[in-house]
């Protein structure tokens, strides 16, 4: 379970840069670039008050490629030095905790994906970055990450790197034959709450003698309708046990009306389900138009559109940046998170990578709204992702049980995959079990 959790966690990085990159368009990329070198050349006659006199060697310790954001902050900062150190994001935690164990030295930022983030933010190892000398103000930041940036004392711990929404993408042609359209505001409207979904769902299914679903995963369903929630399961060190059933009760819905495919999430089946799968619908972050979609439905360029799900849009995945307690040189490490996250020659920067920034300011660029893709039959995703999705997303907040939580959930829905007699009540006692067993000291209500 450990292994499925891990791979789970590597996936799931949305916010890496490498992740995006590749997804810049020929139309896209030389106004990305220009951008940069605009804000470069910007940069080297605007440099930050006491730039030059600002120096020192930081480490880093990160999972994907992000040179571009040490050239273009060391453009500011000439004599920062910056070491980045690569570390797996599935072994990332067990890399911080077993440095602490043995007294070794942890880097001066720490990333922190949103499946391990809780409990990072509860080691006691983090800077509070709202007091002195950082002085970050929250209202800097689009409203409903807050709470993925807080720990339980309401310290903001990290600054989140960039946003995450996740709506649905759809296989045109299949939308077309069975549901009679494949225009996305006339899905949207066909679709327009859950009820809606699952009843059109059990139509394609006959339609099709059974060969067609709407969704390849219940992990896929699980992840929007818990996504979608505003009811955590865990508050505190205490089990919401209603909000729990209430969860998988929704999740058996979808499974019991036969419109969902057996696949298992995460696995070589699911991806290849993109480009050879039974399935309509596929939740997909924005991050997951080019891991995801493009990656594996090499022959799909025009077959693709992308809609607002059934109760609005969620949130999937996330990385932040944090100081550690340690560090010998958190000024220069704050004004690195700073600079790619709070400063418009950080929002060029994730131009260039092709990230939502997370600070007001930078997402209110209207760059970031645009973007027909040719993949997706000419759409403007960007304006689905900024416009349509992020105003319907709410994340509620993390805990430092969220990992015995995500693998207490992988268990209970593979058995409900595989044996479709478990109840919502059975399954929310399976959850049980298996989180008291990973968290003894967790209270159930």
């Amino acid at each position: 379970m450990f292994t499925a959790v891990s791979l789970a966690v590597s996936l799931l990085v949305g916010c890496g840069p490498t992740q995006q990159k590749n997804e810049t368009t020929a139309t896209t990329a030389p106004e990305a670039d220009d951008a940069k070198k605009g804000t470069a050349t910007a940069a080297g006659d605007t440099t930050a008050e006491g730039a030059e006199e600002l120096s020192g060697k930081l480490t880093i310790w990160w999972w994907a490629d992000q040179m571009e954001i040490i050239e273009d902050f060391q453009k500011l900062y000439p004599n920062v030095e910056v070491e980045p150190v690569m570390i797996d994001a599935g072994d990332y935690l067990t890399k911080v905790q077993s440095t602490i164990a043995s007294g070794g030295q942890l880097p001066d930022i720490l990333m922190g994906e949103l499946s391990f983030r809780g409990k990072l933010f509860s080691m006691d190892i983090l800077e509070n970055l709202e007091a002195e000398p950082y002085n970050f103000d929250r209202t800097q930041v689009v409203d409903y990450l807050i709470p993925a940036m807080t720990d339980e004392n309401d310290q903001v711990l990290g600054i989140e790197t960039c946003q995450s929404p996740a709506g649905m993408a759809y296989k045109r042609d299949l939308a077309k034959e069975y549901l009679g359209t494949d225009d996305p505001e006339e899905l949207e409207a066909m679709l327009k709450d859950w009820d809606s979904f699952i009843e059109k769902g059990k139509e394609v299914s006959e339609k099709s003698g059974n060969k067609i679903t709407m969704i390849p995963s219940l992990g896929d369903v699980y992840y929007m309708i818990n996504g979608q929630s505003k009811a955590p399961r865990i508050s505190g060190d205490t089990i919401d046990m209603a909000a729990v059933t209430d969860t998988f009760a929704q999740v058996a819905k979808f499974r019991d009306a036969g419109i969902v495919d057996k696949i298992v999430q995460w696995t070589p089946a699911w991806f290849s389900a993109y480009g050879s799968g039974n399935s309509i619908f596929y939740p997909t972050a924005c991050w997951g138009v080019v891991d995801y979609v493009k990656a594996n439905d090499e022959q799909g360029k025009g077959n693709w559109g992308l809609i607002v799900p059934p109760s609005g849009g969620f949130n999937w995945g996330g990385t932040t940046m944090s100081i550690t307690k340690s560090s010998e040189n958190k000024l220069a490490a704050w004004k690195l998170i700073e600079f790619y996250n709070l400063t418009k020659e950080g929002t060029e920067t994730k131009k260039v990578l092709q990230l939502i920034p997370t600070s007001k300011d930078g997402a209110s660029d209207p760059y970031f709204a645009e973007g027909e893709d040719e993949f997706f039959a000419g759409q403007n995703i960007g304006e689905v992702w900024m416009n349509r999705v992020i105003p319907t997303i709410h994340i509620n907040p993390i805990t430092k049980y969220d990992i015995p939580d995500v693998m207490a959930v992988e268990l209970v829905l593979s058995s409900m995959n595989a044996d479709t007699s478990i109840t919502a009540e059975q399954a929310a006692e399976l959850y049980k079990q298996e989180m008291e067993n990973g968290a003894p000291e967790i209270t159930v209500k």
